[in-house]
């Protein structure tokens, strides 16, 4: 999958890449149902972690949460990293995922620390 050029890359690609090699189609496209129930969180509906360009890590890093079972704690995370991370760069997903990813665990981090 590495090699395949980044504007090609699916959310199925970085799925198999970081979370789970054996994933199933079926999984994936609960995913994208997920990822658009958890996308009515974000206020601006313009937003880029919205756009069509950043759905692959979009519904990779919704993949992810499952696999972690840390899904519950999505819709208020999205809307947080969208107020504070709204102008992110949406062109390398891969790297998008992985900074999503890594913010999602200090999120969660900060909310248990916070007693949440």
């Amino acid at each position: 999958m590495k090699g395949r050029a980044d504007n090609d890359i699916t959310s199925e690609d970085i799925i198999k890449e970081y979370i789970d090699t054996k994933v199933e189609q079926e999984d994936v496209e609960l995913f994208e149902i997920m990822a658009n129930d958890i996308s009515e969180a974000i206020e601006d509906i313009d937003s880029k972690l919205l756009s069509d360009q950043n759905r692959p890590s979009f519904v990779a890093l919704v993949g992810y949460a499952v696999k972690m079972d840390v899904d519950c704690v999505l819709k208020e995370w999205f809307a947080d990293y969208e107020r504070r991370e709204g102008h992110f760069d949406i062109a390398d997903q891969r790297e998008n995922f992985l900074h999503m990813k890594n913010d999602l665990h200090n999120y969660i981090d900060s909310k248990t620390v916070d007693g949440v």
